[in-house]
């Protein structure tokens, strides 16, 4: 491949290609368009180095994938060369999109490298070279044409100001690059004008580090470099990095990890046998390890840089993830007429691109659904609700929302001036609450006024917004059809606190009887001496309370409400991450939990749910960033 490079501190490069046998050449490419995008090279032109037709066309469907189809590429128009097929790049000439179709309708190349150099100032051209030297041996060789009064030789001179060549094993004198076309080889090295640095990054150099597995999995399938590692090396299995280390050094130079030898110059014959002489002096280097001690370190250095550049997605291109599934929150809930609660659609992955989904309900006459998933009883019965991705048309159900008349609650003690009164409690809605002044014992006395009562087995009661001292620690559930005789159904006693505000808590108990009254008698809170609080309390006799809280006891969040940041306690160990998504699943930020607190503060003020995910399981909640 040939590149061209440098407009101040920015290269302009003009490479060329192999784009056959090995993938590393599409892996070399990958790494000169993710350097492109941060603005550290401008890439010129690039062509093929063999005889495959199908190698040109390969190139382009690259380029066109970073954004860049117009970039010109031209090829090897001498027959022979490696004419191939080579499998992957087969494929990729076929099957993703380019306009070429066949390297018979791309340009020479070394007529492409005229023109492009002879367009260019003096002395701003990189030159990189990842395969045969033919191309470059055509150039040197050509002679004055419409771009340019000079020949290639001094067209070069004139032009260039570096040259970088993937290619020699100086320690055995054997390597594949110089092998397959020994006389160009020899030719290129020994008249290429001394004016210009020659710099060789030799086959162990690459040997050493290894890159690729990440592409199969961290990039999409549009992208054809991840089609050429998955054909060539594998799903998940490294290759060597032969051609990117030449990329590298030629755009950012030595780094951390490499040194240059300067002195010598590289004897080569026309068997393509090459080694390092060491006198004459003649404008020649090659990369070398900044240590052979610290080379194991500086590989592993070297293989995470090229292959963050290799998976980084395009700048300027949209690269879109699709949805493979959702799921909701619950799939069964017990509403009471004219009350609401919230469904939560969360779609996966969380980074896929479209996360909007839109909701239906089978029995409208029954319950509605919002377009955020908010259903809401509006007749007695049963409903379906179905959220469906649009992106995919991926399907979840909520199988049985079953709707009953409304139900009355008295209590003991309510606090109606602040807006605590007794009704919050079955409101659906976990941000109001109940509160009562007043010593204990307290009651809550719900009646269900059905036609056709339930056996409830199951009770949910989500703790108030403030202090947990407040929340309930002692008591007895009691139920009655007269509310008169009462029967104990269960009793609660040193329950502790809840592990975070606004959360839900499920109890189970055993019963077969329907009953029209259920009574809480309250006989202690957990210390706030004057007052006791409760958001909300729900039966039912699912494995689902239809809100949209599933708490861990190993797990709790607060403040909540929170405007800057989410403060977590848990006892979760290993690797822990988080995802917070809107109500209707979308998500908007996730990540490695790896200190105490999450920040929200680029949120908008709302409603969200936090999920955490761990080895063990995950958690659910629900926060109000004010």
């Amino acid at each position: 491949m040939q590149l061209h490079t440098p407009f101040a501190s920015t290269k302009k490069c003009y490479s060329r290609y192999l784009c056959g046998g090995d993938c590393d050449d599409t892996g070399a490419l990958a790494v000169l368009h993710a350097l492109a995008d941060k603005g550290e090279v401008n890439i010129l032109a690039l062509g093929c180095c063999i005889s495959d037709p199908n190698s040109a066309p390969t190139i382009q469907a690259i380029n066109t994938y970073y954004g860049r189809p117009n970039i010109p590429v031209g090829t090897l128009k001498d027959l022979g060369l490696l004419p191939g097929p080579f499998t992957y790049i087969k494929y990729i000439a076929a099957n993703f999109p380019n306009t070429l179709k066949s390297g018979v309708n791309a340009p020479d190349a070394f007529k492409l490298y005229r023109q492009t150099l002879a367009a260019q100032p003096d002395n701003s051209v990189t030159l990189i070279s990842i395969g045969p030297l033919r191309n470059i041996k055509n150039l040197l060789q050509s002679g004055a044409d419409s771009y340019s009064s000079l020949n290639g030789l001094d067209l070069v001179a004139k032009k260039v100001s570096k040259y970088v060549l993937m290619g020699g094993q100086f320690a055995s004198g054997s390597e594949w690059n110089m092998n397959q076309d020994g006389p160009s080889a020899e030719y290129v090295i020994n008249n290429f004008p001394s004016n210009i640095e020659m710099v060789f990054s030799q086959m162990h150099i690459g040997s050493n580090i290894s890159t690729g597995a990440r592409l199969t999995t961290e990039t999409p399938a549009t992208n054809p470099v991840r089609k050429a590692y998955e054909i060539y090396s594998g799903i998940g299995k490294n290759n060597a990095s032969w051609d990117q280390t030449a990329v590298l050094y030629a755009i950012r130079g030595l780094g951390a990890q490499w040194n240059l030898e300067t002195n010598g110059y590289c004897y080569i014959d026309g068997t393509g046998y090459a080694e390092w002489r060491s006198s004459p002096d003649k404008n020649q280097s090659y990369i070398k390890w900044i240590s052979q001690a610290q080379s194991v370190t500086a590989a592993k250095e070297l293989g995470v840089i090229i292959e963050d550049l290799m998976v980084k997605f395009p700048s300027n291109t949209v690269i879109a993830f699709p949805v493979t599934s959702v799921s909701l929150n619950t799939t069964q809930a017990n509403l009471a007429l004219g009350t609401s609660f919230s469904l939560v659609a969360i779609a996966l992955p969380g980074n896929a691109t479209n996360h909007t989904v839109t909701w239906a309900s089978s029995n409208p006459a029954i319950a509605t659904v919002s377009t955020r998933g908010v259903v809401t009883a509006v007749g007695i019965g049963s409903a379906t609700i179905t959220v469906t991705t649009v992106d995919g048309g991926k399907t979840a159900t909520c199988t049985s929302v079953n709707t009953y008349p409304p139900v009355t609650v008295i209590a003991s003690s309510e606090n109606v001036q602040s807006g605590e009164a007794v009704d919050k409690l079955v409101d659906g809605d976990l941000l109001t609450k109940w509160g009562a002044h007043g010593a204990m014992p307290l009651w809550v006395v719900s009646k269900y006024n059905y036609n056709t009562v339930r056996a409830w087995n199951k009770y949910s009661l989500t703790s108030g917004n403030d202090n947990p001292t407040r929340d309930l620690r002692d008591w007895t559930l009691e139920a009655s059809n007269d509310s008169s005789t009462w029967v104990t159904l269960d009793t609660q006693t040193g329950h502790a606190p809840w592990n975070a505000r606004n959360s839900t808590l499920d109890f189970a108990f055993t019963n077969a009887v329907a009953y029209t009254y259920y009574k809480f008698n309250i006989t202690a809170n957990n210390g706030d001496g004057d007052y006791t609080q409760l958001s909300e309390i729900q039966f039912s006799n699912s494995t689902s309370t239809g809100i949209a809280n599933t708490v861990s006891k190993d797990f709790s969040i607060y403040p909540n409400p929170s405007k800057t940041e989410l403060f977590f306690k848990s006892n979760f160990s290993g690797n822990v991450t988080y995802e917070i998504t809107t109500i209707e699943g979308k998500t908007l930020q996730s990540g490695i939990v790896n200190s105490s607190s999450i920040a929200i503060e680029t949120l908008k003020a709302g409603i969200y749910i936090v999920k955490i995910k761990t080895e063990a399981g995950e958690a659910l909640q629900r926060f109000v960033k004010e």
